[in-house]
């Protein structure tokens, strides 16, 4: 008596399977025009669900007129993901007590200081400052390196005309407001080195990159072309000489979609990351912990990412510079998200129409019913 039942499950089951193929087709064929259409050559696209990568998308080229077809091996330029490891290892610095969270950073540094002004005169800059964008640290125009060359953390706090000329100081008064700064991010880095005498990449290499379990590359340089997504700035004459080399802050990195979704789950879901990394769990947990109001917005600043709102479990992670756009977006209590990575022709679509790309990735989520909580897509 129960083989009626049954039989209307299995249809069920095969109907809805059939309306999620049918929904999946549509959506890449929706994207492949929008992107025609607005000169986006290639992108990538990784839909998460219950702390798992489910989908993955994969659309156009890795250049503007290429004949490389983007896969889930290619890799797009992500702005501010390094932030992830430059915090991590900090962490593991005041765990293991080298680093004073609440100590001005000048008692600290040795090989760096930061200038005296009335602007730090009362209030001193600290590393639970830098993480979280709060220290009054200016913001220097660090641009893309045009070739393959070595920088080191100090030739950044310096200054020059190679690394963007302006000497890393206070720009406000520490914890006035949320002042974003790739500067904060370049003491961290120096502090670490010194305590740990490593150089950065080392010390990544050492102690942070193996227990997260996740690939990428610094220089664009040491891929090969048929892994590297190229993207321009302004010229759309300038397609034969795309951007290689990330920030030389270490702003950014090369990952492909499949790559940085797994580091998000695995920074969110991997209740024993902590261990594995020898940070207490105090310090991990303000690595997800938000500190500061972002003025004018209804986000606020963690150490990393941007958390919506002060009580929900949403963060973001987003940037456009340099003809690459990438989006992160992942909801910790109902453990879905999705992570965008595009390339850009001549950054028109990305620098013009910045609100542009964000509202038709939440279309095309909620007409195709790629994810389940799409409300808490529209809050964003």
């Amino acid at each position: 008596m129960f083989r009626l039942p049954i039989f209307y499950i299995f249809i069920i089951s095969a109907l809805s399977l059939q309306v999620q193929a049918q929904n999946t087709k549509s959506f890449q064929k929706k994207m492949k025009f929008w992107m025609g259409w607005y000169h986006i050559p290639g992108a990538q696209i990784v839909v998460l669900k219950d702390g798992e990568i489910a989908q993955t998308f994969n659309f156009g080229t890795t250049e503007y007129r290429g004949d490389i077809d983007v896969s889930n091996k290619t890799r797009f330029q992500i702005g501010k993901v390094n932030q992830v490891f430059t915090s991590l290892a900090l962490m593991r610095e005041l765990s293991e007590g080298r680093v004073n969270n609440h100590m001005a950073l000048n008692k600290q540094l040795t090989t760096y200081k930061l200038r005296n002004s009335v602007l730090n005169k009362y209030k001193k800059t600290t590393p639970a400052q830098l993480l979280n964008h709060s220290g009054g640290i200016n913001r220097p125009s660090f641009e893309p390196l045009d070739k393959d060359i070595e920088l080191t953390t100090l030739d950044l706090l310096q200054g020059s005309d190679i690394t963007g000329k302006k000497k890393i100081h206070n720009f406000q008064t520490p914890l006035k407001s949320y002042l974003y700064s790739e500067g904060a991010f370049v003491l961290a880095r120096r502090l670490v080195e010194e305590q740990s005498d490593l150089d950065y990449k080392s010390y990544l290499n050492t102690y942070i990159t193996k227990p997260l379990d996740v690939t990428f590359e610094f220089n664009g340089y040491a891929l090969s072309e048929n892994l590297l997504a190229g993207a321009h700035e302004y010229s759309k004459w300038a397609y034969d000489t795309p951007y290689k080399f990330p920030n030389p802050s270490g702003y950014g990195c090369w990952m492909s979609a499949k790559e940085y979704g797994k580091l998000v789950l695995r920074v969110f879901e991997d209740k024993d990351l902590a261990k594995k990394l020898s940070i207490k769990p105090e310090y991990f947990e303000a690595f997800t912990t938000p500190s500061i109001k972002i003025k004018e917005s209804s986000y606020s600043s963690c150490a990393v990412f941007e958390k919506h709102d002060y009580e929900k479990g949403i963060y973001r992670l987003t940037d456009t510079r340099h003809g690459y756009r990438s989006f992160m977006y992942y909801d910790t209590d109902s453990k879905e998200g999705f992570i965008v990575l595009m390339n850009s022709e001549y950054d028109y679509m990305f620098r013009k129409r910045k609100g542009k790309v964000l509202k038709k990735i939440k279309k095309f989520m909620t007409k195709y019913h790629l994810l389940n909580t799409l409300p808490t897509i529209e809050s964003l």
